[in-house]
């Protein structure tokens, strides 16, 4: 079945995307479009086994700021037959010289079909398969007889049968290892679960505190043999901030719930040791994304509101300000900026959502000195409270030195700063760095002195100015 991948201009000038592909088996139409617009995925299998089969779609616009942006492609074609798949074909097993602990392994069809087993050892260590036949899915348990003494290591393989499968026979490798002072892996939690609403959480909840999960060394004396631990996991939606370590250690799970339908999505954690004698330790993660029902609504945020005042010189741009947007209730919500002021131009950070990270850079080119007022306009189609307008001011200055905003610089402009400095008057206007007179980033009394000196004594004029 064809899929659709969906392109949008999230920004405010128009967007010429172009699209493209690498493998032959996946098709896409059409390869380039204007603004808004859907890619249709067409897939063609012929010539291709059962398997994983990968590929990405490159959407590329030379003018956006976030070109190019990817999106990756799985196919997956299962067999017409079953297919054995097992999770772990090669486990190590550390033994105590007095106890063998058992192992698990799961044995599942990868392909199509029902699909039954059957297992075969010869072996004098192997006491125990559990169950040794049966239908697919299955876990299967194998116990141990201990023979051996510290430093003693052997090997043992169990083969994996069926009749209906094309890949039969499979094998799971053992390796033994005794030790008198095995280590022991110890964690403090069985299970995780968490829950969010899909797309974001809104601005108002709480962030979530940090999930840690501590990797300890536990044994009847408090340590002990040293042992080094391996997390692997399936889903790209839970990730580690670490991986692989020495014990103790603590690990922080983060989980990605952004671009995922509401459900429920379970992984499991392998937590595994070599010299461990309870590797590997599997801990369930279980993540409920929850459909929202509440209608969305736009709320902005800055350190420059309610009123967003920009400032600049003439001809020159001015400071940029960071700006976002996000929904208020938890839940999905569209928007666009739908109309700027010709001043003002956005750049959003492509990595952000919920909330979405922009930072707006106001241009006085072209403009003359004066106070200019327009208005930010932001529209979704869901929310409550839409279309949202931000109020805008902005001042363009043509010198620095030009504490009062007259236009000119003379010695009120001496004054009204050292009225800063000195006596709680109002900043140097429009903005205060226009009190900066040697660039340096502060208004002191030396940029009162380099206005007189350029007054009275013909010294340089307040640097950052055109040619006087």
């Amino acid at each position: 079945t064809d899929q659709v991948l969906s392109i949008s201009n999230i920004g405010v000038n128009d967007l010429n995307w172009t699209a493209s592909n690498t493998e032959s088996w996946l098709s896409i139409d059409p390869i380039s479009g204007f603004n808004a617009g859907d890619v249709t995925l067409s897939i063609d299998i012929t010539g291709l086994s059962f398997g994983l089969f990968y590929d990405s779609i490159i959407v590329s616009d030379p003018e956006a700021n976030n070109s190019p942006q990817k999106a990756y492609v799985q196919l997956e074609i299962s067999s017409d037959l079953p297919v054995i798949e097992i999770d772990s074909t090669h486990i190590f097993v550390i033994a105590n010289v007095n106890y063998a602990p058992s192992r698990r392994f799961n044995i599942t069809n990868g392909g199509a079909g029902t699909m039954n087993y059957y297992l075969t050892e010869e072996s004098r260590h192997v006491v125990g398969l559990t169950p040794v036949s049966g239908p697919v899915p299955q876990e299967v348990i194998a116990e141990f007889k201990t023979i051996g003494e510290a430093g003693y290591d052997f090997y043992d393989t169990v083969w994996v049968y069926s009749d209906e499968a094309v890949n039969s026979p499979q094998f799971v490798e053992f390796l033994f290892h005794f030790t008198d002072d095995p280590a022991v892996i110890g964690v403090d939690k069985s299970s995780f679960a968490v829950e969010y609403f899909e797309c974001g959480q809104g601005s108002g909840g709480p962030l979530a505190d940090p999930i840690l999960l501590p990797i300890l060394n536990i044994d009847d004396d408090d340590g002990g043999e040293p042992f080094t631990f391996n997390i692997t996991h399936k889903y790209d939606w839970l990730s580690l901030n670490q991986t692989t370590g020495d014990a103790p250690a603590s690990i922080r799970l983060s989980y990605e719930y952004r671009g995922l339908a509401a459900g429920i999505y379970y992984d499991t954690l392998h937590i595994s040791a070599i010299n461990a004698i309870n590797s590997a330790v599997r801990i369930p993660v279980t993540m409920t994304i929850l459909e929202a029902t509440e209608e969305p609504e736009i709320v902005v945020a800055s350190v420059n509101l309610p009123l967003m005042k920009f400032a600049a010189q003439v001809n020159k741009y001015g400071p940029e300000y960071w700006f976002g947007v996000n929904n208020v209730k938890p839940g999905c919500m569209d928007w666009e900026l739908s109309y700027l002021p010709p001043w003002l131009a956005v750049e959003i950070d492509p990595e952000s959502s919920y909330p979405w990270d922009m930072m707006f850079t106001p241009s006085g080119h072209g403009l003359s000195r004066g106070i200019y007022y327009d208005d930010i306009s932001i529209e979704s189609s869901t929310a409550s409270n839409s279309p949202l307008a931000v109020n805008c001011k902005f001042a363009v200055f043509e010198f620095y030195g030009d504490a009062n905003f007259d236009g000119l610089i003379n010695i009120l402009d001496v004054v009204y700063i050292i009225s800063y400095l000195y006596r709680d008057g109002p900043p140097p206007q429009p903005i205060t760095v226009t009190g900066d007179t040697d660039c340096d980033g502060n208004v002191n009394i030396l940029d009162a002195v380099i206005i007189i000196n350029f007054l009275y004594k013909g010294y340089d004029p307040p640097c950052g100015n055109p040619p006087f």
